[in-house]
């Protein structure tokens, strides 16, 4: 009969239906007299009594079993009767295909024109049984639901996304378990994951972890020489010989040099270890006890500079260096130079760049076009429009790239043909340049991106969390802040959210605190989520974390009114109406109000009283200014260090600070002593404590707060004060 395969169709192609209603009806009214059973159940399930249509498909199964098994399908797809089961009419439809793949092509002619029952009806309901139930599965996704529909609807067009979106779950219970076995047992249970090369990664990092657990030569050394070569085998390298220096184990960096890697960074860490005094008779022992050290001439030619620090210096336009008692020991003839750095001085002639020791004499040629200072034993360099790396006899140790970036946290980022990857120190590419844009890596991780989304990977090209982030910061301390939907949140190294994504402006975590910005409001969350206080004050876009909060204390803004607030929530300062407060390291403040400033304690401590016009801290001391001078505190402002007619100081480095009048910076020390007059331009400190670089209209010179002297002067530098140079 036609009105089965013309009520069941209707559901994919409705102008169908139209065709046969009047055909199905005279068809319908002798029924009672001359229809089959197969007959008389497809016009019960036409008048939707699903009871009795059931019922005769049943008895039907071994004779017409395509036919009844088709209408059984239907019976268990359709939802408005109470037989609807997805799983039972998938079992019934795929009968029905393979049964009527066998009939042959007289009976499925005669199909078709009785029932309308084809290879194309019987697809759409197998197909549209499949659609519902992945719908089904989409609500409620779980590793149990997937490997129920994949058993179930085995031929469904979704099974590949469902298994994938199995095997993710599934990826994501493990993959921060940090148990190699755990990893194992996945790849045992599902060898055809999508996920099989990301688990082959973690299991190559698991393992490494656990090899290495206890941080030791013992555990390095094993897996140097047990595993075979991963990408964690140079890591084991880099941390055995970080180990050994760290122990200050001479005869364990002298096993690196001999059987791992005979590097310049190695033997400079022995050298500095073994030779702690500078002597002749130590150089000799030095070169008795190692006769193998590679360049005994070099380091004989440069001893005599071993313990000197050199500065750069320049005069007529040209530069060369002096050492700290002023005496030239290269003269300036370079157009450029940099700080000697593993014993090689970076430098610029005629264009091209070579580098020097600290006896002056070319180590390497002049022959790039630009070039970076050495670090740990590599360099970065240009010849021909192409970078590389060399080490410190001029050997390339690297492929050829466009671009190559400084190296953070152990890696360098390069660019080829527009794509980039990443290399380590040794030259090895540990990443591939196959990303769109990549960013330096910072504790391990790097952002990609893809689809204009950012994600990141680890040194091992690992993709450790998925691009789905339109802005991310870099991590820091474990977390990092991203974007997503316009909304900004922080997020952990698995990719999971600290704090949720809904705030326009997170500011970099300050001593576990997170300054967040909602509506023009601020307020602070920690470093695990908790809220520290109501999102509802003032916000000011001039004031960083840093400047609202030490940590424990935190500044509430609100009507131009500011109060303080600890982690627990209890307030302070709550009555005093003061217009600014400023946080030291403890409980000492700074409070204003009506222009005048002074010092409070949080815990009532007692304190001077003096007023003063302006108060600012660096965290490590206060300076205060009124009309007696500018006074100098300690942290705890129970000490005055010093006072100064200034009109401003600032910490120039341990035991000195500078200070700013009208003529200019000057030095002065902690105990009050005026080391160098103030009517000099700039003054920065340099390599060696004791020795500064001071700039007087563009002309630099050194100055030893030791022997109160200027070593070195370039021509032109005038140390004299003159009233009325201006």
């Amino acid at each position: 009969m036609l009105i089965s395969a013309t009520k069941i169709y209707f559901c994919y192609h409705k102008t169908e239906v139209k065709k046969y209603l009047t055909y199905i009806f005279l068809i319908s009214c002798f029924f009672n007299i001359s229809a089959s059973t197969i007959d008389k159940a497809f016009a019960a399930l036409h008048e939707y009594d699903y009871f009795k249509a059931k019922k005769l498909f049943y008895t039907q199964l071994k004779k017409s079993r395509a036919e009844a098994s088709f209408g059984l399908a239907t019976i268990y797809y359709r939802n408005d009767n109470p037989f609807y089961k997805l799983d039972s009419a998938y079992k019934y439809i795929a009968i029905c295909r393979n049964n009527f793949t066998n009939l042959s092509a007289k009976k499925k002619e005669k199909l078709k024109i009785t029932y309308h029952l084809t290879d194309s009806t019987i697809t759409a309901l197998h197909d549209s049984i499949s659609q519902k139930a992945y719908t089904v599965f989409l609500k409620n996704i779980n590793i149990q639901s997937a490997e129920k529909y994949a058993a179930t609807f085995y031929q469904s067009k979704y099974i590949e996304d469902v298994l994938c979106k199995r095997d993710s779950l599934a990826f994501n219970e493990i993959k921060h378990s940090s148990q190699s076995v755990v990893i194992t047992n996945y790849m045992k249970m599902y060898p055809q994951s999508c996920y099989l090369q990301n688990a082959y990664q973690l299991l190559d990092y698991d393992i490494y972890q656990e090899t290495t657990a206890s941080k030791n030569d013992v555990a390095y050394l094993n897996y140097i020489k047990q595993t075979s070569k991963t990408k964690y085998t140079q890591q084991a390298k880099e941390e055995l010989l970080a180990y050994y220096i760290q122990t200050k184990n001479a005869d364990g960096i002298y096993y690196y040099i001999k059987n791992i890697n005979a590097s310049y960074y190695a033997w400079n860490a022995l050298f500095s270890l073994e030779v702690k005094n500078y002597s002749e008779k130590n150089l000799q022992i030095f070169l008795k006890k190692y006769p193998d050290y590679p360049d005994k001439k070099q380091l004989e030619e440069e001893f005599v500079y071993w313990q000197t620090p050199l500065f750069s210096i320049k005069n007529a336009g040209k530069y060369g260096f002096a050492d700290s008692i002023g005496k030239v020991c290269i003269e300036p003839i370079y157009n450029e130079v940099e700080d000697f750095k593993e014993g090689y001085g970076l430098v610029e002639k005629n264009n091209l760049y070579g580098y020097i020791n600290k006896a002056g004499r070319v180590k390497i040629d002049f022959q790039y076009t630009d070039a970076n200072s050495f670090m740990q034993q590599t360099a970065i360099v240009q010849q021909n429009k192409m970078s590389f790396l060399i080490d410190h006899a001029a050997k390339k140790i690297s492929s050829d790239y466009d671009e190559i970036a400084d190296f953070t946290d152990n890696a360098a980022i390069v660019k080829k043909n527009n794509l980039y990857g990443a290399i380590n120190h040794t030259g090895e590419e540990i990443i591939k340049p196959n990303f769109s844009s990549l960013s330096d890596f910072a504790e391990n991780m790097a952002a990609f991106m893809q689809n204009n989304k950012y994600g990141f990977i680890n040194k091992q090209g690992f993709t450790v969390i998925a691009p789905v982030f339109t802005w991310v910061s870099g991590f820091k301390n474990n977390q990092c802040r991203v974007k997503i939907d316009n909304r900004l949140g922080v997020i952990n190294k698995h990719g999971d959210f600290i704090i949720e994504p809904q705030y326009d402006v997170i500011d970099e975590l300050y001593k576990g605190i997170y300054m967040v910005v909602k509506n023009n409001l601020y307020g602070f969350i920690d470093s695990t989520g908790c809220y520290l206080s109501e999102i509802k004050y003032s916000y000011n876009p001039s004031l960083r974390a840093a400047d609202l909060t030490n940590g424990v204390y935190m500044r509430l803004i609100k009507d131009k009114k500011e109060e303080l607030q600890d982690k627990n929530g209890v307030k302070y300062f709550s009555q005093d109406k003061f217009s600014q407060i400023q946080l030291g390291e403890n409980d000492i403040v700074a409070a204003s109000k009506k222009n005048k400033t002074q010092f409070y304690s949080i815990t009532k401590t007692s304190l001077p009283k003096t007023i003063y016009n302006k108060i600012y801290t660096d965290k490590k001391y206060w300076y205060c200014s009124n009309d007696k001078g500018f006074s100098v505190f300690d942290v705890s402002v129970k000490e005055k260090i010093f006072t100064i007619e200034a009109d401003e100081i600032k910490l120039l480095s341990d035991k000195f600070f500078t200070y700013t009048t009208d003529d200019g910076e000057g030095i002065i020390t902690k105990a009050g002593t005026v080391v160098l007059g103030a009517f000099f331009d700039e003054i920065t400190p340099t390599q060696e404590l004791n020795v500064f670089y001071i700039e007087r209209k563009e002309k630099g010179a050194y100055f030893n707060v030791n022997t109160l002297k200027f070593i070195w002067q370039e021509n032109g530098f005038n140390s004299a004060y003159i009233a009325d140079e201006e």
